[in-house]
C-alpha cells in the first residue's frame, strides 16, 4: 500500500477551505492534538484542549478562524474543525472497498431497488 500525502494547499483546495502557513507543508495522516505527530494534522475545537495547542507535535492543525492567530503552526481554517478532521481522515483511509455494483453471486430480492452507488459483494 502506498503512503498517501497531501500538501496543506491541496487539503484546503479539496475541502474548499482557507489555510495559513506554508502551502507545501506535507501531511501524511491525522493524529490527536496531544501529543500530536510529525507529518500529521490534528484539530482543535473544544476549549478544554486549547492548552495543548502550544505543545502539540502535529505538523499542522485544523482550527476555527477565530483561533487563527493563536498558533504559528500551518493551519486549515474551518467553521467546523471536527467535521473537517473527519473529512481529512477519510482522505487517508486506504481500506479496500468492493467495486460499485452487485457481485454476480449476490442474492437480491426480485423487487429491490438498489442505488447505483451501492457496493454489494
Amino acid at each position: 500500500m502506498t503512503q498517501l500525502a497531501y500538501t496543506l494547499a491541496e487539503l484546503a483546495e479539496k475541502l474548499k477551505l482557507t489555510y495559513q502557513g506554508e502551502p507545501d507543508t506535507l501531511i501524511k495522516g491525522v493524529c490527536a492534538l496531544n501529543p500530536g505527530k510529525k507529518e500529521a494534522i490534528s484539530f482543535l475545537e473544544n476549549p478544554r484542549y486549547h492548552k495543548f495547542l502550544s505543545t502539540t507535535q502535529a505538523t499542522a492543525i485544523i482550527l476555527p478562524p477565530n483561533l487563527a492567530t493563536e498558533t504559528t503552526l500551518p493551519a486549515l481554517l474551518s467553521p467546523n474543525p471536527y467535521y473537517t478532521y473527519a473529512e481529512v481522515a477519510k482522505l487517508f483511509d486506504q481500506r479496500w472497498l468492493p467495486e460499485r455494483g452487485i457481485h454476480p453471486t449476490a442474492v437480491i430480492g426480485h423487487h429491490c431497488q438498489i442505488d447505483p452507488s451501492a457496493r454489494i459483494a
